[in-house]
């Protein structure tokens, strides 16, 4: 995840002007060509925590037999993506791995899987990033959001499901460096395919113990009142910010983009996740520093990140981009809690039966 968790309202500012977009070039490969599916309806998406687990050890041996990371453009992150599109090919799905280039030259590979739904012209699209920072194996930044999508796409084939909607799972490269796979495939979308996008749902960082389900602000109105309360109190008890820079940093919340249908899926997943007794809390973090800031505005959009709460740990999460993050600190039942998340967005969309 490509996010400053310790930040002013002037940095907000900053770092929200500065995320930039780049083109691709298009290197487009296909998988085998699944069997005919049929719906089952008696059949059931149950996510398997193990199966996630395994992932996990993959990615964090990946990382160590490649320089201990899995960064865009590096051997680790090569690696990375050869073992997302071999679980595809394992699986019989069709994929599509798209290379980029990036602001340091460096080539990205966007990787998206195709779950054919029934409907023609309707499409959800989940996305994980699977590249890490340099300066480690991102097992939980974003290894874990990635065997969230692996397992989905394995139990759509074990069970041979056919969805309503057409599943496209986007694996995310060069996230790190600027959200840049999800801009570069956004940037290349038409009119029309972008309409065709009924929700996009971004999984990020998901493996934290003791978690706290963050989600993104989607309410205008309500966000613009909370942020101008903070203003004026902090303005009260001493800070120097004047009227015109409060008005400036407002009107960069307005500037925010806010999809009409937002708030309703953003209602079902806090109602999930607070059935399964986690707390929530809504963050600007969310809609700014993830890869869902791509679709924003564009298309109707949901994700979440899980922060600890364990007390006394004074990181957001622990080992954030350090050579520590590994599975070891992983938790399997927040990757369970994660996968159900998606899989009762899947159903509040009708995408299932």
């Amino acid at each position: 995840m490509k996010l400053i968790y310790q930040y002013t309202a002037i940095s907000f500012i900053i770092a929200f002007a500065l995320v930039g977009c780049n083109d691709e070039n298009k290197n487009e490969k296909k998988g085998s060509v699944p069997q005919p599916q049929v719906q089952l309806q008696q059949k059931e998406i149950i996510i398997n925590e193990h199966n996630m687990v395994q992932h996990l050890s993959e990615f964090q041996s990946i990382a160590m037999q490649n320089g201990g990371n899995r960064a865009v453009g590096s051997a680790g992150g090569q690696a990375s993506a050869k073992y997302i599109i071999d679980q595809a090919n394992k699986v019989g799905f069709r994929y599509q791995a798209t290379e980029f280039k990036t602001e340091e030259n460096q080539t990205g590979k966007n990787i998206v899987v195709e779950i054919p739904g029934k409907l023609n012209g309707s499409v959800v699209l989940i996305g994980a990033h699977y590249d890490s920072v340099k300066k480690g194996p991102g097992i939980n930044d974003n290894a874990s959001g990635v065997s969230v999508l692996l397992e989905l796409m394995t139990q759509f084939s074990q069970k041979k499901i056919q969805p309503n909607h057409t599943i496209r799972l986007a694996f995310w490269d060069a996230e790190e460096t600027g959200l840049e796979g999800a801009k570069a495939y956004v940037s290349k979308l038409s009119e029309a395919q972008l309409k065709q996008i009924n929700t996009y749902i971004n999984v990020d960082m998901i493996g934290a113990r003791n978690p706290i389900a963050m989600l993104p602000k989607v309410d205008k109105a309500a966000m613009l009142k909370e942020e101008e309360e903070k203003l004026r109190n902090s303005a009260r008890q001493g800070n120097q910010m004047t009227e015109d820079e409060i008005q400036a940093f407002l009107d960069k919340i307005r500037e925010i983009p806010i999809h009409p249908n937002d708030l309703a899926i953003n209602k079902s997943l806090e109602a999930f996740l607070k059935s399964q007794k986690l707390m929530v809390e809504k963050t600007l973090v969310v809609n700014t520093r993830t890869d869902m800031a791509a679709f924003a505005g564009k298309v109707p959009v949901t994700g979440f990140v899980f922060r600890s709460s364990t007390p006394g740990e004074e990181e957001f999460i622990p080992c954030y981009h350090k050579l520590c993050d590994t599975r070891e600190l992983i938790d399997p039942k927040s990757l369970g809690i994660s996968g159900k998340a998606v899989v009762h967005l899947l159903k509040n969309l009708k995408t299932l039966s």
